[in-house]
């Protein structure tokens, strides 16, 4: 059996996570429920463990995200935004057998300004490098957060979750 080995995990590092689906398959194409899903799993993730979002773009195969991870919490924030995800995406779409690549989300800690403004520009323009549109303005599942727009942020409970579930409603 492979372990994977172990990560530090700093309260308050900024980090830049990534994450891939299986086989490169287009389970996020970003269509509104899609987006909503995600945006959604991410809010409830940070809401549980004081994880601050400040970028978030969700591509095709792929989703990226720099955040603050202001309690050391990150590997539960991963784990649980990500399990919401993959069972919204197996609800809305049917889909069979697992959502995500192995080896599960890739951490970056940022060390730095530089490094920090360097993650948030790659996920800014990530959109426009794989020609999706000509700026990242017109994007439609890129969310740049100041502090007072990401506490303003409000998601809706998707429709892939029972109206009965124990998530929050937004």
């Amino acid at each position: 059996m492979h372990m994977s080995r172990p990560r530090p995990v700093f309260p308050g590092d900024v980090i830049h996570i990534q994450r891939r689906t299986r086989d490169g398959r287009f389970f996020l194409v970003p269509r509104a429920r899609t987006v909503q899903l995600v945006q959604y799993a991410y809010a409830v993730a940070a809401a549980r463990t004081g994880v601050r979002i400040h970028a978030l773009c969700i591509m095709s195969n792929h989703i990226h995200a720099v955040a603050t991870d202001t309690d050391g919490r990150h590997p539960e924030f991963t784990a649980y935004a990500h399990r919401l995800i993959a069972l919204g995406i197996k609800s809305m779409f049917g889909v069979d057998g697992t959502i995500w690549s192995e080896g599960g989300a890739s951490v970056q800690r940022l060390v730095g300004e530089t490094a920090v403004v360097e993650a948030l520009a790659y996920v800014a323009v990530n959109p426009v490098a794989a020609g999706c549109v000509r700026h990242e303005r017109e994007y439609s599942a890129l969310f740049l957060y100041d502090e007072s727009a990401a506490r303003r942020t409000r998601v809706a409970r998707p429709a892939c979750f029972a109206e009965d579930s124990v998530l929050p409603c937004e």
